[in-house]
């Protein structure tokens, strides 16, 4: 998730040039009813959970996290991104396969978390997030301790964070992160998993391997 960046003041991993949209896509993003502006409306109920949310943050051009849905069609999904271009080409799919189960979120996910209950989500993907490699740009990596304290509060107790990670320092990074809140979370690592995006067949067929971290949260916390 690399090319086309462009440089923000927010500290999130997955900002990107909007690009330009057709005539056709254009009109989709303005006009569709699953490009969401909050999140109340569609939310499951905390105390019925009559349907599983599941949160996808940084889908790129969406070919995953429209299969995910296409193969649970009774789960509920949600994709963050702040990349128009791949917001409106997953939008486009939604209306020409009648997708009903997915929405999609124009926003920064810290902004998002804001928004969204404790306790509402059962997952949450995190799948390559940038690196930004230089050492300045460290502050603009999404996975901070904080970030996921908060991303474990929005989780059911049942819930569980993953994050994919190809950057050797990065997937370090995130690990010694995650290390640091075992008093909160159950976490497991496992490498050298295999590829589920067009991105991570992509960092394999370029010689990195993937690793996976996983986190479910111990304890019922509020985190703001």
């Amino acid at each position: 998730m690399t090319d086309n960046i462009i440089k923000y003041a927010a500290p999130t991993a997955y900002q990107r040039a909007r690009g330009r949209l057709s005539h056709k896509r254009q009109s989709i993003y303005q006009h569709s009813p699953f490009l969401i502006q909050d999140i109340v409306n569609i939310l499951p109920d905390p105390m019925t959970k009559t349907q599983n949310l599941h949160l996808d943050i940084g889908f790129g051009q969406g070919d995953e996290l429209i299969q995910k849905c296409k193969n649970n069609p009774h789960e509920l999904f949600l994709g963050i991104d702040l990349y128009r271009a791949g917001i409106a080409k997953v939008l486009e799919h939604i209306q020409h396969a009648a997708m009903t189960n997915l929405y999609l979120w124009e926003i920064d996910a810290a902004q998002a978390f804001k928004q969204c209950q404790d306790h509402s989500i059962d997952s949450i993907h995190i799948f390559h997030p940038d690196p930004w490699p230089k050492k300045r740009q460290h502050k603009r990596r999404l996975i901070t301790q904080s970030f996921l304290l908060t991303a474990l509060s929005k989780c059911r107790p049942s819930g569980t964070i993953q994050i994919l990670s190809d950057h050797p320092g990065y997937t370090d990074t995130i690990i010694n992160i995650t290390n640091s809140l075992q008093d909160q979370a159950r976490i497991t690592v496992e490498a050298n998993v295999k590829a589920i995006t067009k991105y991570g067949h992509k960092a394999i067929a370029e010689g990195r391997s993937i690793t996976r971290i996983s986190l479910s949260p111990t304890i019922m916390t509020s985190h703001n």
